[in-house]
């Protein structure tokens, strides 16, 4: 009920040829607020629970995308730590934002960043060659044979020349360089884990001779195989 005080602050009296009275602030200004003060209070608190819950909706279907999205990159290619780690950064970044838009944001950025690192996956894998991925295959395979170019062209289905000039464009080294860095690495196994004779290494890797295998890996590895099995078993025992 609205009191006579009230009415004394709004009520404007008909004057001339207006014959109803009608509620209108004396100073120029009315609001539900300074009408019933203790009203707005709690419209303004329920108003206030609404927005929370309105935010809190938001959040968890935030968190839902930024999940799925993460899932979504790793069929995409990239790996699960980084997917993960990427995962956790942006519901972090959400649940540390004030309000509905904020978020927008942040989960926008979240899923630009997963399709820029699925992006670059995929251009790296498409920068891969078939042919050399091939070839460096057989090698890694035949490391313990006499290993020929031509032969390995003819496995590939390609040109030595072709092959060549492939491999040298898409791992920056020769052929002839990566054989030698194939059988070396199995050398150096051999160093370390068995009894065989450095002479018996040169001969089962096809290195042609003692000497020859000696200058390689010196020119490789900065010492001989002599002092690289010293420091390995030293190492080991």
């Amino acid at each position: 009920m609205i009191t006579s005080s009230i009415l004394d602050r709004f009520w404007v009296k008909p004057s001339g040829a207006h014959k109803m009275a009608y509620l209108l602030p004396k100073n120029g200004a009315c609001s539900l607020e300074s009408l019933f003060p203790e009203k707005a209070a709690q419209d303004k608190e329920k108003l206030r629970a609404f927005m929370e819950d309105v935010k809190k909706n938001e959040e968890y279907m935030m968190v839902t995308g930024i999940s799925l999205a993460a899932r979504a990159a790793i069929e995409g290619g990239i790996s699960s730590k980084e997917a993960f780690l990427y995962n956790d950064l942006f519901l972090k970044r959400i649940a540390a934002c004030r309000d509905i838009q904020a978020m927008h944001v942040v989960q926008s950025e979240c899923y630009l960043q997963f399709a820029r690192i699925v992006r670059d996956r995929k251009r790296k894998e498409s920068a891969l060659n078939r042919h050399v991925e091939e070839c460096k295959r057989a090698i890694v395979t035949r490391r313990f044979e006499r290993i020929s170019i031509d032969e390995l062209a003819a496995d590939v289905g390609v040109s030595k020349e072709y092959l060549q000039k492939l491999f040298k464009q898409y791992e920056g080294i020769p052929i002839t360089e990566y054989i030698t860095d194939k059988k070396l690495e199995a050398a150096c196994s051999m160093l370390r884990f068995s009894d065989r004779k450095i002479s018996e290494i040169a001969d089962h890797l096809h290195f042609g001779s003692v000497s020859h295998f000696s200058l390689v890996f010196r020119r490789k590895k900065g010492q001989s195989p002599t002092a690289y099995r010293r420091k390995q078993q030293r190492t080991l025992y």
